[in-house]
């Protein structure tokens, strides 16, 4: 199992505490466009991946901070959905891991508080 990086790990753990981002699932950001207002559902993944590089929904600013990733249409549209390999490793969280992070987020639906705490005591 990779190590998270210590900094990183508390940056995202505090923001998922936060309150300031919305969660969602299926998707690293969700913009929701409404007639009156439009806001932003997150991803767990969504939140460290806007923590660190201010991304959240657009796949070509991500290109900018990993452009040999996009060497390919693949990456581009799996960016969508999960972290690319050079921000697994970037910030110390292997594949499994991720997977575990994406089930919690969306298949069991647990809250960022939850996901935080897994977060604290595992990664």
């Amino acid at each position: 199992m990779a190590k998270m990086d210590k900094k990183v790990k508390e940056i995202w753990v505090e923001a998922l505490r936060s309150g300031s981002y919305r969660q969602g699932e299926g998707v690293m950001c969700n913009k929701i466009v409404g007639e009156r207002s439009s806001h932003k559902k997150f991803c767990c993944l969504g939140v460290l991946r806007h923590c660190m590089f201010g991304i959240d929904v657009n796949p070509d600013e991500l290109a900018n901070h990993f452009p040999d990733a996009f060497n390919n249409y693949e990456n581009y549209h799996r960016s969508e959905t999960k972290l690319l390999d050079e921000e697994l490793e970037l910030f110390g969280i292997d594949h499994v891991e991720q997977g575990k992070l994406i089930d919690m987020n969306d298949d069991l639906g647990l809250k960022f508080n939850r996901i935080a705490k897994y977060i604290e005591e595992n990664l």
